[in-house]
């Protein structure tokens, strides 16, 4: 009986596990949403070349889910999501060549606990943190979208339910640019649940 127990036990702590990416219940995978570093969604592929969490960019999404692995990945820019009980981190990479130029962002889909949490993040964020507090124009995505002309990238912030999505440095900041990342950034919203 005893053994019976334990087995139990084991099967259900490793159903839970599984579960640490997923939303709501759902089966949903945080990677999934990320676009084939292929070059299928508006010719970005996986920049190989870019620093990952801990060392050179490995193959494939970063996930993190715990602060440790968070803070080993974007350092301070952390902070806001970890107070606020993250639920997974995902990170990739992606570099393209547009007008023959060389361009390259950084996709981070950070999944809170709640659209609830998500909302009021997105909110409070650019009075909360230096960084975010910019003069930032409306972008049409998800629930809740902003971007901004730093001057020498584009960077986007978007809410849609319990997800946060940060894509950034999309270099150089022209029209051409900022139209190959937005069709990288729709692709993202629409895989989000």
């Amino acid at each position: 009986m005893k053994m019976r127990s334990s087995v139990w036990c084991v099967v259900a702590a490793l159903a839970l596990s599984s579960c640490g990416s997923s939303s709501s219940g759902s089966s949903f995978e945080l990677k999934s949403a990320f676009p084939a570093a292929t070059g299928a969604v508006g010719g970005w592929i996986e920049d190989p070349d870019a620093m990952g969490f801990t060392s050179k960019n490995p193959a494939g999404v970063e996930i993190a889910t715990t602060a440790l692995q968070a803070i080993a990945a974007v350092d301070g820019d952390a902070d806001p999501f970890t107070k606020r009980n993250f639920v997974a981190l995902g990170r990739e990479f992606y570099k393209n060549t547009i007008g023959g130029t060389a361009s390259k962002l950084e996709l981070r889909i950070w999944q809170m606990p709640s659209a609830a949490v998500a909302t009021e993040l997105y909110t409070t964020l650019p009075s909360e943190d230096s960084r975010y507090n910019n003069t930032w124009l409306t972008a049409s995505y998800g629930d809740a979208g902003r971007y901004l002309d730093t001057g020498v990238s584009w960077w986007y912030n978007v809410r849609k339910g319990a997800y946060f999505i940060d894509l950034m440095g999309a270099t150089p900041n022209s029209a051409a640019v900022k139209t190959s990342a937005e069709a990288l950034l729709a692709s993202v919203v629409a895989a989000l649940p």
